[in-house]
């Protein structure tokens, strides 16, 4: 108790002396919002985007396969269906492959509104392999990406909601998509978005029959789970090795063929979703944490100059038999205040800074509708606040 009474008279005292001294107050914690502000805006934007785990199973096994022709300088190409499926049947160092078009932009719903909305033709096994369940119904099967399937699609949550007004008996209606009766048979979660952009999802065989049996037709990226203790150097040199026995085989069934060799490239998906974005949202981090260091810096420049002025009454008190503890106590109460006031500033100069900063991302970037000021930054701002206190407190 006696603790709790000397902790009260100390921010007493402090609030008393700071009440004096209103233009240093105003300027500390001024230059503090700026620091823990700023720095805050960025961690939200950081913890969106980077630090939240993808919404897969196990999303860092998740790789995407391309094929390459380094002869001729093609770092990334599309794989033909062909391909995927010897890839699919004759790999080991895979749990699973899936592939998903790269070639449609997007598909047309009928109706008395049409629309026209993003998204992908996807092999049956897409959600198994990523490990996403549906909001509402189910989610594409194996099944369904069979010649002769009724056509089946999912529609992402966001679709749903805005032109579909959230209605849960959209599950098991047939729409007219893209002129071809397709029924809606499952509704994703808020937080699936993949690949970026797509809000419907359709199986590959019932709606491009044409296309699954060309070889010479690459209009494809194969998505794959690695299995487990394999490593993506391994499964790259699988894949070379199988498609060294494609084209083998082509060859020796059509001698006129010929070309540059391919060979395949294996890729994290996270990189590929969040690509420069991974080092360039921690490096601005860096720099905003180091404003807010120096704002530190200045703050305790600001306060031992006005501890110099003090040196007399901190004599008397000292004189007095007030011990060293007791005096970096009250210190520590006046930066509490003072760094208190800042952090709190600086939470609404990051509320009313983040959209701006958001509008400075590229658009590309995924996850950005998902910064906030949650609990996860405000805790971060008050471990920013918690810490500044002692960097200015303790310098006097």
């Amino acid at each position: 108790m006696s603790l709790l009474v000397g902790l009260g008279q100390d921010f007493k005292y402090a609030a008393r002396s700071l009440r004096r001294r209103p233009l240093l107050f105003a300027v500390a914690a001024g230059v503090l919002a700026v620091g823990i502000g700023a720095s805050t805006a960025v961690f939200s934007v950081v913890d969106a985007v980077l630090l939240r785990p993808l919404p897969f199973a196990q999303p860092d096994r998740l790789v995407l396969v391309w094929e390459r022709i380094p002869e001729i300088g093609v770092p990334f190409m599309e794989v033909s269906y062909p391909n995927y499926l010897d890839w699919r049947a004759q790999s080991r160092t895979f749990g699973d492959l899936a592939i998903m078009a790269t070639i449609n932009s997007g598909f047309i719903i009928e109706g008395d509104e049409p629309v026209q909305v993003p998204g992908r033709l996807v092999s049956g096994n897409f959600f198994d392999l990523l490990g996403a369940r549906a909001l509402l119904g189910r989610t594409l099967a194996p099944s369904d990406d069979r010649p002769g399937a009724a056509r089946v699609a999912v529609v992402s949550h966001g679709l749903w909601q805005r032109h579909f007004g959230g209605d849960a008996a959209l599950v098991g209606r047939t729409l007219d998509v893209d002129r071809m009766p397709t029924t809606i048979i499952g509704v994703m979660p808020p937080d699936f978005r993949y690949p970026l952009q797509a809000e419907l999802w359709t199986a590959i065989v019932p709606s491009i029959p044409e296309a699954v049996a060309n070889r010479g037709l690459a209009w494809a990226v194969v998505l794959g789970r690695l299995a487990n203790r394999a490593t993506a150097d391994e499964a790259r040199a699988e894949i070379d090795v199988i498609i060294d026995r494609i084209w083998a085989g082509v060859r020796a069934a059509h001698p006129q063929v010929s070309g540059p060799a391919h060979s395949a490239v294996v890729t994290p998906v996270a990189e590929q979703l969040f690509g420069s974005a991974r080092t360039a949202l921690p490096i601005l981090l860096g720099a905003v944490l180091l404003v807010l260091l120096i704002a530190c810096a200045n703050v305790c420049a600001l306060l031992l100059a006005w501890a110099a002025t003090r040196r007399r009454d901190i004599a008397v008190r000292l004189a007095l038999g007030a011990s060293g503890a007791r005096l970096a106590r009250q210190f520590l109460a006046e930066s509490a205040l003072i760094t208190g006031a800042g952090g709190l500033a600086g939470l609404l100069l990051a509320t009313a800074t983040l959209r701006a900063l958001i509008a400075l991302v590229p658009a590309d970037v995924p996850r950005l509708r998902d910064v906030a000021l949650d609990g996860r930054v405000l805790a971060f701002a008050v471990v920013l606040t918690a810490v500044s206190v002692l960097a200015a407190g303790l310098a006097p």
